[in-house]
């Protein structure tokens, strides 16, 4: 009788301590969630950025070659048709290759933000 007395103050403890680790875990657990989805957010603001500065300097490029070209061929529809097929040509190879490696990079990188353990 008397050793489980002894007994029951240790399991009373020990089932203490396993419910504060649990609790720890899922904190940890929780924050880790957190960092990995403030991480792929920032990664998302600084692409979108990225990209919109892309798209203006292709729009302000495409002006400027097509006065350059109108400067050579004393034409303002010729020039901006080069320009219009340049950029039909550029989607038509796009489209040719596939957009499947571009889309296999993204997955690529979503998959590497979710798994990496640093992110500093």
């Amino acid at each position: 009788m008397e050793k489980q007395n002894q007994i029951q103050p240790s399991i009373d403890n020990l089932m203490e301590n396993i419910k504060q680790y649990a609790e720890i875990q899922f904190k940890i657990y929780e924050l880790e969630a957190v960092q990995k989805s403030a991480v792929i957010g920032s990664g998302m603001v600084v692409s979108i950025i990225k990209g919109i500065s892309l798209l203006l300097f292709i729009i302000f490029g495409s002006i400027a070659a097509a006065y350059q070209i109108i400067s050579v061929t004393h034409n303002a529809a010729l020039a901006f048709a080069c320009v219009a097929a340049f950029h039909l040509l550029a989607t038509l190879v796009i489209l040719f290759l596939g957009s499947k490696p571009i889309r296999n990079k993204i997955q690529n990188n979503i998959i590497i933000n979710l798994t990496t353990k640093d992110h500093a």
